[in-house]
């Protein structure tokens, strides 16, 4: 799964959009962005990310910068 899959099934608008802010805000132009969506989602940030959504906390805390 890439971070831009993982990324599309967020359904709930306020989150989708607080993450894509935050990462924007790491990335320097269009093609950094590019190159970070495509990037596999690892093994510990699906975990981390499963773990945030069920507990609660934003998803922007387990997305690596």
């Amino acid at each position: 799964m890439t971070k831009f899959e993982l990324l599309t099934s967020i359904t709930d608008v306020k989150e989708f959009t607080e993450l894509i802010f935050v990462i924007l805000s790491h990335k320097k132009n269009a093609e950094d962005m590019q190159k970070f969506l495509k990037e596999l989602i690892t093994e510990d940030e699906l975990q981390m990310a499963k773990s945030a959504a069920r507990e609660g906390y934003p998803l922007s805390s387990s997305f690596k910068q």
